[in-house]
């Protein structure tokens, strides 16, 4: 695979869906996806913009855990994939350059590359990648609603839609790590995401009754722009205190997220003979709406974790977490009135906190 997630895709266990960008682990959803043992406290679709456009070449492993050891949280029915990569661990001064192509339906470009410098007791790395490239998907639904069980069908609705999505992305990640001695380790690292895009979605909805008769015909374009941004900073410790592996493991981060979207949507209703109709009762046609979604999301957490282990086959890890996690995301959303052209409050609008 070119990307993670394509990866994904290939892996044992995991189930992709690009329809619905949902990843499930052996038939179960709610899977957490962490990189470098660190969670991506992102939505479906970032998480899934995000995989799509981490380059292959920056990843050392997956590893894929239906049962979970105590270092990650409890959360997620269905288990973790945590995505490790790259770090050099050759001496001296060392680095790598990549670049891809790739052409489908549309046409697809990566670059990227990595430096590590390791000396005495310090090590110094840094990567960054770029992806440009346009995902395209569609759909084809037929529902059929009875009155119920083995009843009379008494309405049919199939449903065509279509979205175009390009995608550009820049990442990058920084760090030092400071070897106090053999056995124990301070680092500090950044790592970072910048995702500007814009996507185009289209749906066809037809309404029929019991008999297949055409009722009505609705056309929704929806066309969205964001920027999404994220931002980490992370100080850790890492102690091995003897030759049969007792470990401590301390983590202090701070995330800063701001995944902003401007969206417009325009629908269309059509009668049976192809006249346009009210979408709904008291409302214009077209009708046509507009929405400033923000999230800004501050994330502060610290965690220790400690491993005994007792012989080879078995271990004991324990550890605790604190977490203080900050959002405030003003939705407002306007429709427009369409006689006099003006933008008018729209009652989906709301504050979250």
């Amino acid at each position: 695979g070119s990307n993670a997630w394509e990866i994904l895709q290939k892996s044992p266990g995991v189930t992709v869906d690009n329809g619905t960008n949902s990843i499930q682990l052996q038939g179960k959803t709610g899977v957490v996806i962490y990189v470098d043992g660190k969670p991506t406290y992102l939505s479906r679709d970032q998480l899934a913009d995000m995989l799509k456009n981490m380059d292959a070449s920056n990843i050392q492993s997956l590893e894929i855990m239906t049962q979970p050891p105590a270092r990650y949280d409890a959360s997620g029915n269905a288990g973790i994939i945590n995505i490790v990569t790259r770090k050099s661990r050759n001496k001296g001064l060392n680095g790598s350059v990549t670049a891809g192509f790739g052409q489908g339906r549309h046409a697809r470009e990566n670059a990227g590359g990595m430096i590590n410098y390791r000396s005495g007791k310090y090590n110094l790395y840094g990567n960054y990648s770029y992806d440009h490239a346009t995902w395209w998907n569609s759909n084809d639904i037929t529902r059929n609603f009875h009155d119920g069980p083995g009843k009379t069908l008494s309405t049919r609705t199939e449903q065509y839609g279509s979205h175009v999505t390009p995608s550009e992305s820049h990442s990058f990640k920084a760090g030092v790590d400071y070897s106090l001695d053999a056995r124990n380790t301070l680092g500090v690292m950044m790592t970072g995401s910048i995702n500007p895009g814009t996507s185009r979605r289209g749906n066809t909805s037809r309404f029929l009754d019991g008999d297949g008769n055409l009722e009505t015909t609705s056309v929704t374009h929806n066309e969205d722009s964001h920027r999404w941004t994220n931002f980490s900073y992370d100080l850790n410790y890492r102690g091995v205190y003897d030759s049969a592996g007792r470990e401590l493991d301390v983590d202090a981060a701070y995330s800063k997220f701001d995944n902003s979207t401007l969206q417009r949507f325009h629908t269309d209703t059509y009668d049976a003979a192809g006249n346009p109709v009210a979408d709904m009762p008291g409302q214009p046609n077209p009708n046509i709406r507009k929405g400033s979604i923000p999230s800004l999301i501050d994330i502060k957490t610290a965690k220790i974790d400690y491993a005994i282990p007792f012989d080879k086959d078995t271990k004991l890890e324990l550890g605790a977490k604190y977490s203080m996690v900050t959002s405030d995301n003003d939705v407002s959303y306007e429709k427009l009135d369409n006689p006099t052209g003006a933008w008018t409050y729209d009652s989906a609008s709301n504050h979250f906190r």
